[in-house]
């Protein structure tokens, strides 16, 4: 930006202790460092959980390492790029790919029909943390993609399960920017911002907890101790295995790679996004 042009911006003089101030503070972070942060603080408040999964932009080091730190039992499970960070195996450094070279000289990868993909694994250490590595591809020449977790007893077919979780993430921001207006707000204060994005939020959970309620039946009692184990899974759950079905077959079919196909799917294709988006007509009226 120019002189002039920065200049011309918006500026707004603002107390030092206003709640804003504090998502400034937190704007200005590393994204690991506020990943860890939100950690911390899930924890502080009570909430327990088995793994916390994350793509390749927070898999590294400093996250695995404090994830191995905290006092509550708790393991990490995310993908890996397929670069040069070098792993531990059998006392020599290995990147991801040439893991995967040995692999296959030792015809360890295998085919498997259930996911309808070529896998192998291999534990190792990052940084002297004992991990464990998977790798899987579509097709036979298809590009490799890596799982990493702290837990050295995991098999692949429960990491893929598990993994897959992660894509509800995805679906909630195609959801909240198609049908809530997520990121669309023209307010020019930062802190309207924050306002416009914490509504958005809180709109996507108070609809979802209706859609739950209204659309499926209970198990037991409406309110058996109160909501543990009474609502069956959302729809996106529901019909989770048809779609993961849908996309292998495509992938197979076309020689691609599945994960970019569900990318695919989740952020251009409105046809496969009626399958799991809330009801457009009730989410209006509601609204």
């Amino acid at each position: 930006m120019t002189r002039e042009q920065r200049g011309k911006q918006y500026r707004g003089e603002r107390d030092e202790t206003e709640a804003v101030q504090e998502r400034i503070e937190e704007y200005t972070q590393s994204k690991i460092q506020k990943a860890k942060d939100m950690v911390r603080r899930a924890i502080k408040e009570g909430i327990r959980f088995d793994y916390l999964l994350s793509d390749s932009w927070f898999t590294c080091t400093d996250i695995v390492r404090f994830i191995k730190s905290r006092h509550v039992r708790c393991l990490f499970l995310g993908m890996i790029k397929m670069a040069k960070t070098k792993y531990r195996f059998k006392g020599k450094m290995k990147s991801a790919r040439e893991l995967v070279k040995l692999l296959q000289s030792r015809k360890e990868i295998r085919y498997s029909r259930r996911p309808r993909c070529y896998y192998g694994q291999a534990e190792a250490e990052l940084s002297g943390i004992k991990v464990k590595l998977f790798f899987c591809r579509r097709t036979r020449n298809g590009d490799w993609t890596g799982l990493m977790t702290t837990n050295t007893k995991l098999n692949f077919f429960e990491a893929y399960h598990i993994y897959s979780m992660r894509w509800s993430i995805e679906v909630f921001f195609k959801e909240a920017k198609s049908l809530l207006g997520l990121g669309k707000s023209q307010a020019r204060d930062f802190a309207s911002q924050i306002a416009s994005i914490s509504i958005t939020v809180l709109q996507y959970n108070i609809l979802g907890t209706v859609k739950r309620f209204k659309s499926y039946e209970t198990i037991g009692g409406l309110f058996h101790e109160a909501t543990d184990g009474v609502i069956q899974l959302l729809v996106t759950d529901r019909i989770w295995g048809i779609l993961q079905e849908l996309v292998m077959i495509i992938a197979e079919a076309f020689q691609i790679d599945d994960e970019r196909v569900m990318d695919t799917l989740i952020k251009r294709s409105e046809t496969f996004m009626h399958f799991i988006n809330f009801d457009k007509l009730e989410l209006k009226q509601v609204a």
